[in-house]
């Protein structure tokens, strides 16, 4: 992907404040300054509107690396963090539709390398990283694509970029059968300003925590291509369809409660062998807690 002449021009002057601070190479640090020096960008503005000025940040460089000879010819160019950085900001613009990569994507990227000393330099200085790229697709991010979607009245926010619609995807959902009270309760529950954490309990073996891990859709298509199925009681009858035809290990184990301090602990085995019977399991596979609280119980 191309750089758009803006970051062109950003990347020289990079060089140049990295040769300017007797440095050997242009890090990410190198790239923020440059960032900070420039007019016109949305992008050096939001970072000025933060408190960031490039004198300021100038002095956090010389404390963090010291300063070498100035003018000295730069030897190793850019880092090895600095082309990552360039790497992720090429991603972002190709995520935004965007042909160029730009000002906006090169902060967004150095925001998103935690680990870079740019990255560390403005959160160890009171720069919350989540929250100025939140502020960043706001105010840069968001105008672009409402700019390039407003024909087709489409009005992206930050939640519809990182997260799923789960309303959107209901129609191609598995329905839920002779759950509808249950479902309401959960609904209601989460509808309330506070208090809003369900709690679903119920007999093991019945799939309280099955139904929320959608084994259904990541498992189940899965089965031919296996020669043993092995879950818990309630992952296999609530997920696994009976025309499976695949041998069944039950994982049988102790029968844990959130009533107790840890996992050992509990009121007794979950699984006994009528059940393995019932389900024509071929073999049971054991869960016990060796060094828990609860180890000899579970044994």
């Amino acid at each position: 992907m191309d750089l758009s002449r803006e970051l062109e021009q950003l990347l020289a002057a990079a060089r140049t404040e990295a040769v300017a601070l007797g440095h050997s190479q242009v890090g990410s640090e190198h790239l923020l300054l440059s960032l900070l020096t420039r007019r016109g960008s949305a992008a050096a503005q939001l970072l000025r509107d933060n408190g960031w000025d490039p004198e300021a940040l100038r002095r956090l460089l010389r404390a963090r690396r010291g300063e070498g000879t100035p003018d000295l010819p730069l030897l190793h160019g850019l880092s090895s963090t600095a082309v990552e950085i360039l790497a992720v900001a090429a991603g972002e613009a190709r995520q935004m539709g965007e042909t160029q990569v730009g000002t906006a994507h090169l902060l967004a990227a150095i925001l998103r390398s935690g680990e870079s000393t740019a990255a560390r330099l403005l959160s160890e200085n009171g720069t919350c990283l989540n929250c100025l790229f939140t502020e960043l697709y706001e105010t840069v991010y968001l105008h672009q694509t409402i700019h390039q979607t407003e024909e087709r009245g489409v009005y992206m926010r930050l939640l519809e970029q990182f997260c799923e619609d789960l309303v959107e995807r209901a129609p191609t959902m598995e329905p839920v059968i002779g759950r509808e009270e249950e479902i309401e309760t959960v609904i209601g529950i989460l509808c309330r300003k506070n208090k809003n954490n369900p709690a679903l309990i119920g007999e093991p073996g019945v799939g309280s925590t099955a139904g929320l891990e959608r084994l259904d859709v990541s498992i189940a298509p899965l089965c031919e291509y296996a020669d043993v199925l092995m879950g818990t009681r309630g992952a296999i009858r609530s997920c696994i369809p009976p025309t499976t035809g695949k041998a069944v290990c039950l994982r049988a184990t102790h029968d844990s409660s959130v009533l107790f301090e840890d996992m050992s602990q509990g009121s007794g085995l979950a699984l006994d062998m009528e059940d393995a019977l019932r389900m024509n399991a071929a073999a049971l596979a054991i869960q016990c807690f060796v060094g828990g609280a609860g180890e000899r119980d579970s044994l």
